[in-house]
Order: C-alpha cells, then structure tokens, then sequence
C-alpha cells in the first residue's frame, strides 16, 4: 500500500542497498526474499512525539511498526551531542528539535533531569538568561535540529516574551515549533489564552499499530489507506520542508527509502505483530 500514489494491489517490491528500486506485477527474485502473502506491506511509520530515546525504547518502537522516532515536544539540547551519541548505533531513525525546556533548564541550573524540577519551572529568567536561552536554542538550529519543542505547561514561569522571542528566531530559520500549551483542558482555566499564544500542531503518535487497529478495525472511522497514509506520509511531508530527506519517507514508490513494515491485514490493536524492513539513519534540518 502506498499512501502518496494510492496503490493498494499485490505487488513484488524490490530493494537494494537503502532504496526501493522496483515494484512489480510479477515475482522478483534477490538475495533475501520475504514472503508476505496475505500481509500488507506499507511505509514504516514515523512518530513526531517521542519521548522515548534510548535503544529499549526504539526496539519496542520497531515492533509497533515506527522505523522514525522524533522528539519534537520536549526536544534536545545540546543537539549536536545528541545526535553524535546516536549516530550509527540506533535500531530506527531518530531526530529532535531544539529544546526550549532543557535550554532553560541547563542556563537556570535546574536540578531536574528530563523536565524542570524547580528553577526552570517557577523563576523567571533575566534579560541575560532569555539572552543565553536563545542562543542555546540557535546553536541547536545549526547543529540540524527539525524545529524548536516547547513544553509550555512545564515551563509556567517563562514569560510570553521570552516565548515570543523563540518563535520570531523559529520564523528567521523557517523551522515549525512544536508546542504542548500551557493548559490543555477545554475546562480548565486560560485555555484560550494559551491557544492565543500559540497555535499547536496536533499530531497522531503513541502506540501506532495500536491506533490503527482500533480506528480501523475497531471503530472503522478511518480506511486502511487512510490510516498508513497519517502514520507515514503525512508526518514525512509536514518536515520536508526543513529536511530533504523525508521527501524519500513515507512512502512506496521507485528511489524512496527502503524503510517498510510488514503488517497483519485484520491489523491488531497491541505491539508485536509487526515486522520491520529498512535501512536507518538520522534525520536533520
């Protein structure tokens, strides 16, 4: 099934090296053949709200049918060692954005590890410390961050000019911010001031085989189609604008990435029922 095309029909696809060289009508032989008869094989999902970064983590990501895990809410910092202490050793893609929290947490010498414990979270930042901030999070901009992830609910004490600020370098790089809002109930106290300042960009992640299952099989709001296009190409094309390589991602088609899964056709609603084909790297701005 491809997603960009709308091919849903009994193929033979070929691949060499990394890439997805052929897709055929007919039996194609090679080195290593898999035998997908009754199964659906489809673009490996990618999963734009991550958290999970640590190689457990990306096995369990494998078997739920995500070949891409980003962490674009919270984000990173420094960038440049984050990818550097992944660089050929992760199991699936990986990528981040620059973090405003953990930028705030290393120049306010928060004791917190992955959110804000106490300075981060309840002080405000002086001009110098806004000023160190931001320079953070450019320096991860160059450093090939996708964006710039702010946790705005766990950051209470940050100023909307010391967000604003943020956005207004966002928008000189041409890069997208990737927010949870300071509220997030439709009840709860200020949530309209919140999505005043900022406008979110939702996305579908978590347990992804999982989500098609239930919104395929289980509650049939969505076509099979229509679900691996939502876990594939739509979240490629959302960041082929600041990455060129996504532009090979999500998709089935002749020179894009080998990056496949292999899926039930009655898809499960839980993990491991999934098999796994690709060729990993990085993904950078």
């Amino acid at each position: 099934m491809d997603p960009e095309s709308g091919l849903d029909a009994v193929r033979s696809v070929g691949i060499n090296g990394r890439k997805i060289v052929a897709i055929s009508t007919r039996p194609l032989r090679g080195k290593v053949e898999v035998d997908s008869t009754g199964l659906v094989v489809a673009p490996g999902f990618i999963d734009l709200h991550s958290h999970g970064q640590t190689p457990e983590n990306y096995r369990y990501k494998a078997m739920d049918g995500v070949t891409t895990a980003l962490e674009l809410e919270v984000g990173v910092s420094p960038v440049g060692e984050w990818y550097a202490a992944r660089e050929g050793k992760a199991l699936i893609n990986f990528g981040a954005s620059a973090g405003h929290i953990p930028a705030r947490m290393a120049v306010l010498k928060d004791t917190g590890d992955f959110l804000p414990r106490d300075a981060a979270m309840n002080r405000l930042a002086t001009p110098e410390e806004q000023k160190a901030i931001a320079a953070s999070v450019q320096k991860g901009l160059d450093e090939g961050a996708l964006g710039l992830g702010f946790g705005l609910a766990y950051t209470p004490a940050a100023t909307h000019e010391e967000i604003l600020d943020l956005f207004y370098l966002a928008a000189k790089w041409k890069r997208p911010v990737f927010v949870h809002v300071r509220y997030g109930g439709v009840v709860t106290s200020g949530i309209f001031e919140s999505l005043q300042e900022v406008i979110g960009s939702p996305a579908w992640s978590r347990d992804l085989c999982a989500r098609v299952g239930q919104y395929v099989r289980e509650e049939k709001v969505l076509s099979l189609m229509d679900a691996i296009r939502k876990s594939s190409l739509m979240p490629a094309q959302r960041l082929e604008s600041m990455s060129p390589q996504m532009r090979q991602k999500g998709r089935q088609s002749g020179c894009a990435d080998s990056i496949l899964v292999v899926l039930p056709e009655e898809i499960p609603n839980n993990r491991g029922s999934v098999r796994t084909l690709q060729g990993f790297g990085t993904w950078r701005g």
